[in-house]
Parts: structure tokens; C-alpha cells; sequence
């Protein structure tokens, strides 16, 4: 019956209702929030709004159990090891190729689990050089993104690899980017231009 027509027929309405829900709660172990219990209701016939839902479940002190946030993944630790000097102060305009390269690392999630992609794009005309693609953002990944963005390109001596402070590049000893002889890694947070 509607709220309505249990009002006319002089019973109390709120009653059926918070017998409905407490059985349904009890019939989803105490699983269903307010959403999915005034959906059942209503699957079942019983036309229920959201708010009277809400409102009986907060009277009767029946929670639902929601599902666990998933954190976003983030890298940063707090400062550790040497924090390389920021060359590059904010001037991303290059005018030679191969001198100055910036990378970062994005994740994207997928129903099967979590990649991570390491592009590496030269300053000078905007091209993404190389990449790297792994199942975790580690050390590994950076070293083959490196030897990806220099197969077949003539590096120039005292190139910069520029990156986001946090990345995973001070495993293994190895600091900032610096994989290639003459290159130099910076952090474009500080500093200033050579």
C-alpha cells in the first residue's frame, strides 16, 4: 500500500516500511545502503522514495557497508635522496632538437589491473621519442623509456632529462636520470637556466 492510502485507511505509515526494510537489510546480511534497498523495494512492488529510506534506516541505525576506496597511486615519499637543481626554471622553449627532453609517469586502470606509461618528449618540437610501459612504476620502466627515447637519435653531450620530483629514479644508486654519459638529470621545481 502507498503511503497515501495507509494515512485514509487509518493505520500508522510508517510501519510497513520500516518492516520492509529491516527485512531487506536483514535478507542482504546488512550489505545494502539506501540506493540499493529502495531499489529491491521497488523491484519488488512496493513503490518507496529514497528520502523515507533514509530516513528509516538513519532512525533504526542501519548502515550499509560501501564499497572500499581505491587510492590513486602516487610516488611521492617526501623528499629523499639529493634533489637535482631546477635548470630549466619554467622555460620549456627549446630551439635545438635533442638537447632537452621532459617525462613523467601516468597511470591508467583497467578492470584487469593497473599499467603505468613513461613518455618521453623532446622540448625542441614537441615529439614524444620514447616510451616505457609497465605493470608497476619502478626502476626498470625509466631505464627502458631512457634506451627507448635514444635508439637511433644522436644525443647531445650535456642533455637534460628533466622530471617530476617523486619519480622512481633513486633506486639502484642511479641519480635523477642521468643513464647516458654527459647527460645531466634536473628537477623543474628550483633554480634557474645555465
Amino acid at each position: 500500500m502507498s503511503h497515501r492510502k495507509l494515512i485514509l485507511a487509518g493505520e500508522e505509515p510508517e510501519k510497513e516500511p520500516e518492516r520492509l526494510i529491516k527485512a531487506e537489510f536483514a535478507e542482504s546480511k546488512g550489505r545494502y545502503d539506501v540506493r540499493r534497498i529502495t531499489a529491491s523495494l521497488r523491484d519488488k512492488g512496493y513503490p518507496v522514495n529514497h528520502k523515507v529510506v533514509r530516513r528509516i534506516m538513519r532512525k533504526l541505525g542501519l548502515k550499509g557497508k560501501t564499497a572500499k576506496k581505491i587510492r590513486k597511486y602516487s610516488s611521492y615519499r617526501g623528499t629523499v635522496g639529493k634533489v637535482a637543481d631546477n635548470i630549466l626554471d619554467r622555460k620549456f622553449d627549446v630551439r635545438t632538437p635533442n638537447t632537452v627532453f621532459v617525462t613523467d609517469v601516468a597511470e591508467f586502470a583497467f578492470d584487469w589491473g593497473k599499467v603505468y606509461l613513461s613518455p618521453v618528449m623532446d622540448l625542441c618540437n614537441r615529439q614524444i621519442i620514447g616510451y616505457g610501459i609497465s605493470g608497476r612504476p619502478n626502476f626498470d620502466q625509466i631505464k627502458n623509456m631512457m634506451s627507448s627515447a635514444s635508439e637511433g637519435r644522436k644525443i647531445v653531450d650535456g642533455a637534460l632529462f628533466p622530471q617530476r620530483p617523486g619519480m622512481a629514479v633513486s633506486d639502484e644508486g642511479v641519480p635523477g636520470n642521468a643513464f647516458r654519459p654527459g647527460t645531466e638529470a634536473v628537477d623543474v621545481k628550483e633554480g634557474k637556466l645555465p
